[in-house]
């Protein structure tokens, strides 16, 4: 199973409902994975897929996977990572 496909399942697992606070929490949990993929067409057909599931505009998750990829680059750790 590709990684996403597990982050995906999880976070739908730990954050089944519909309100604000679960699907940031869905989005925070994959969006970091996300932006690491280096397939533009993988990223955009992953993006899209949680835009449907989280019922939210992609233009709004495309702003934050950009968040994300930024977090990512400067080697910030995003707020839903533990720290190791």
């Amino acid at each position: 199973m590709p990684i996403l496909e597990y982050l995906f399942s999880r976070a739908r697992k730990t954050h089944p409902g519909q309100s604000v606070e679960e699907k940031k929490a869905v989005a925070k949990a994959i969006l970091p994975a996300l932006s690491r993929l280096a397939d533009p067409i993988e990223q955009d057909h992953y993006l899209k897929r949680l835009a449907e599931e989280l019922h939210v505009a992609e233009t709004a998750l495309r702003d934050a996977l950009n968040k994300a990829k930024l977090t990512v680059r400067s080697g910030q750790l995003p707020a839903s990572a533990p720290a190791a």
